[in-house]
């Protein structure tokens, strides 16, 4: 849903039939889904439900990365439906409709969509260094680097489409009144922590010390680092070779 959102916004006013008709396909192939889902809600959610379908009224249109995706009158309708998650509701009104177990559920699942998101903008990044290391900065003439700048574009996109999402999970997770503990895993996601150097690239370069990654590369997910030996060992190794420095 977020990235048939980003899609529908992002195929603009000139938008070909056929991207119109593959943006189409998504959302008739996610339609079945979406019908189930808001079949089931007034099963669980009960009273709560109208308040949610209200706060998603209020959100017909929607933030993705600071802009506003209005719908395009060019573009045949594409039936893309806020789910009624309690996300949408708040934490506040969670607590007031003594639906917290369900918020609990949703906040687990906003986390593991984190986590997916953060391990895949990793490999973005790992890809896209290595495109400059290897292909950017050795390219020479017009169709060498055309080609080149090309592969790093599509890299970006794929960036941005799990950056997107995080940021989306995100903020799911502050309106279900995540705990700070939570919170200094899960960080706000800023545009300088997706800026990549090819220095750690090179093993034999000097001032690898003083490069500072951001924190999702450090992030200990299963959070098993500390009985982990060989994780020791190489933090281990790590600190005597700064020290060294």
């Amino acid at each position: 849903m977020i990235i048939l959102r980003r899609d529908t916004k992002a195929v603009g006013t000139h938008a070909t039939e056929r991207s119109r008709l593959a943006l189409a396909c998504r959302a008739d192939h996610l339609s079945p889904s979406i019908q189930k889902f808001l079949s089931d809600a007034p099963r669980f959610l009960g009273d709560a439900l109208i308040d949610v379908e209200n706060e998603a009224e209020d959100s017909d249109v929607e933030s993705v990365d600071g802009d506003e995706v209005v719908k395009d009158s060019s573009i045949p309708p594409i039936p893309l439906l806020t789910l009624p998650l309690l996300s949408t509701l708040g934490h506040a009104a969670c607590v007031e409709y003594r639906i917290g177990d369900l918020a609990h559920q949703e906040l687990s699942l906003r986390m593991g969509q984190a986590n997916d998101a953060l391990h895949a903008i990793c490999l973005a990044l790992v890809d896209k260094a290595i495109l400059f290391c290897n292909d950017v900065r050795h390219a020479s003439g017009n169709v060498s680097c055309s080609c080149a700048w090309g592969k790093v574009k599509s890299v970006d996109t794929v960036l941005h489409k799990y950056t997107t999402i995080y940021k989306k999970s995100w903020s799911a997770m502050l309106s279900l009144g995540v705990d700070q503990n939570i919170l200094n895993r899960y960080r706000e996601l800023e545009d300088k922590d997706l800026q990549v150097t090819t220095n750690v690239l090179q093993p034999n370069g000097s001032g690898h010390h003083e490069e500072n990654l951001a924190w999702f590369w450090s992030m200990d997910i299963p959070r098993d680092t500390d009985g982990d030996h060989w994780m020791s060992e190489c933090m281990s190794t790590e600190i005597c070779r700064h020290h060294r420095c």
